[in-house]
Order: structure tokens, then sequence, then C-alpha cells
């Protein structure tokens, strides 16, 4: 194809199924499109090592990917900016800074949006996504964050407190709460909720890393100042984190906020005027909306890896619909909590115990995917 024929792709944001995408992209592909990245952030951060990097083991350099070298590589271009609306129609985004950019084909990876009553204008009072800014507070004043709250006992929750609870700050050991709205631990994985026996020894781990678990404490939204009521007690604490879960954002297509419907395909059908020539847009990870898939890297992961054969496929072959790929949902799937010395195994709905060799297998993966994207 002729370099004024080349497709116009953009990839907005850089969660884990556009860093697949990238790393699945082959020089072939120069020929067919031009790849522009879209990201507020010049590093995308790796959340599976965020317990290593809390206890010290890794800088945060090492827990970071540099989204310039890795475009570099790849022969994509990175642009610094955020999403703020989109016409399908009229084939354009438009970014935060006001600047607009056409596409043939557009990727949307942007992650999961923050609920409205998680979010705080109180400097110590916040949630963990984006992880960026959790960071940024945490370098600057870990040493004086001495008492914590985290409120969301799901498997981020557990490995944050499970983590914090091993440190100390300038005044010593730290103690952390791990709050929790149900009456058992809010692990629900792959599509699964963890028996009773298993939440009990979870529960025991924690309380023998020094974690104050309180459950049926419900908590609907962060404080304007860091200080809870936990029953009767009201305590203030020196940080409030929030680990609950994310929603689907919102996109502002056309001037009208609204979720982009998907297919098995990952292919958003919308209908518009152009329909013989209608642009390809494809939403991946904590994007979907209704999504079958688990919430998960693995599920991310997993559709990255099938996003460039979505795509390529799409242009070169005069009906995609009839190929014989399909993405489906990875079940089961394996997922390695991090909880002091061993890590909690958990392979769909069967409970694979705590152990140092978990512990090992997840260093082992964890530091498998960072060097991946240095090749």
């Amino acid at each position: 194809m002729k370099p004024s024929s080349k497709r116009r792709v953009l990839l907005v944001g850089a969660g884990h199924a556009h860093l697949e995408f990238i790393k699945s992209w082959r020089a072939s592909d120069h020929e067919l499109a031009e790849f522009t990245l879209i990201t507020p952030h010049a590093h995308a951060i790796y959340s599976g090592l965020l317990p290593a990097y809390l206890l010290g083991e890794v800088r945060r350099s090492e827990i970071q990917i540099d989204l310039q070298s890795l475009a570099e590589r790849r022969g994509i271009r990175l642009q610094l900016g955020r999403l703020r609306s989109l016409s399908i129609e009229h084939r354009h985004i438009v970014l935060a800074d006001g600047e607009s950019m056409e596409f043939d084909d557009l990727f949307i990876n942007t992650g999961g949006h923050t609920p409205t009553n998680w979010q705080s204008t109180a400097p110590r009072c916040l949630h963990v996504k984006p992880l960026s800014s959790f960071l940024d507070l945490w370098e600057q004043e870990a040493n004086t964050i001495q008492r914590i709250a985290i409120i969301g006992a799901g498997a981020a929750g557990i490995e944050i407190a499970a983590s914090l609870s091993q440190t100390a700050s300038a005044k010593g050991k730290r103690e952390v709460h791990l709050i929790e709205g149900g009456a058992a631990l809010g692990l629900q994985l792959s599509g699964y909720w963890l028996s009773r026996y298993w939440q009990r020894r979870i529960q025991g781990q924690l309380n023998k890393l020094g974690v104050h678990l309180h459950l049926n404490t419900q908590i609907i939204g962060l404080p304007r100042h860091p200080e809870l009521a936990l029953g009767e007690t009201r305590m203030k604490f020196d940080l409030i984190l929030a680990a609950t879960p994310t929603e689907p954002p919102q996109f502002n297509i056309d001037q009208v906020e609204q979720p982009m419907p998907v297919d098995s395909r990952l292919q958003v059908n919308m209908p518009t005027k152009t329909a013989n020539t209608k642009p390809r847009v494809w939403i991946a990870g904590d994007c979907i909306s209704k999504s079958p898939w688990p919430r998960s890297g693995v599920s991310a992961v997993r559709q990255g890896q099938a996003l460039r054969s979505l795509w390529h496929e799409s242009i070169t072959t005069r009906n995609a619909t009839e190929r014989k790929f399909h993405l489906k949902p990875q079940r089961p799937q394996l997922k390695l909590l991090r909880m002091g010395d061993a890590a909690f195994g958990i392979w769909g709905k069967y409970s694979l115990g705590m152990s140092r060799l978990w512990l090992r297998l997840k260093s082992w993966i964890d530091g498998r995917y960072m060097q991946s994207f240095q090749r």
C-alpha cells in the first residue's frame, strides 16, 4: 500500500490489552497503517508488582514500562494526552487539550472509571486507581504515614494491606486496618466465591500479619478528612485508601455520555449513517460494559493478544465474519495473592492454598512479564 493509503490507527490508553497489542505488532504492519498510542502518562505501571514495591523489594522504575522506549522499538508514535470526546460518524477524537485527531481504526483501553463517591479532594483520601497518584503520594510522604485504612477486602485490598502491615514508617511498624462491607472477604475471582474454609484461612493469615480486619462495616465513600467511624469508635488515619472496583466509563460520543456496546470480537457495534465505510472501533479491558470476561489482568492480556489478529483480518479479508477466529473468555484463570512471605493460589473455583511455592511462581510470572517489554 502507498503511504497515502495507510490506515490511521489510534490506540487510546496503555492498559494491558494495548501493551499486548503493541508487543504482537509486526514490521509488516507498517505497510498497512500508521499507529499512534495516546496516553496521559509516559509510563505504564504493572499492578502485579505493587506488593513487591510496597515491601521495598523493587524500585518504582522496576514496576514501570517505559512507553516511549517501547513505542520507538515498535515504530509507533507516542502522544501524551487524555481522551475527552469522540465521533464514530466523523472518525475523529478530541483530547483534553482540544487537539482533534482523525482515525480509520480506533482502539480504546483506558481502564475503569473511579466512581464519584470514591473520589476525594483530600490529599490523603484517595482511590488506589490510578496507581500513579497513589505512588506519587507514597514516595513523597511514606515516612509520615503510620495508621492506614484500606476500604475493600477484595484481591487488591488484601494484597496491599498484607504488604503495608510488614513495613514501617519513621514512627515504627505501621497499623493497617482492612474494611469490608460484607460479612466475608470480597474475594470473587474468575466468577467464583471462595469457600468459608479458605476465607477463614486467609483471615487467619491477615491476622498473623497484624492486619486489623473489620467486616460488616459500611463505608459508602471517601471522606473529606482522613477520619472514619468504625463501629462506635471514630479513628483518625494518616491515609485512607479505597481498593474498591472501578466502573466501565461513559464515553462522550457526539456530545452524549454513553457506554459503547461490544460484540464477542471486542468490536463496537453502533449505528452510523455511513454503514458501508464505517470505521472499526474496538474496546478492551475494564472499558467493556457488561463484559462476559472476568475483570482481571489475565483477561486483558488475552484480549490484547487477539486484537492484532482481529484488526489484521478485518482489513485483509473481504468477509471477516467468515473467519474461524473467535475470542472466548478464559476460564479458569490462575490468581496468586501475595500475603507476606507466601502467596495464596486460586485456579478457577479451586483453592490451591497458601505456600511459598506460589510466591516463587508469582515472582517468576511477574519478572517474565516485565522482561517481555524489553525485547
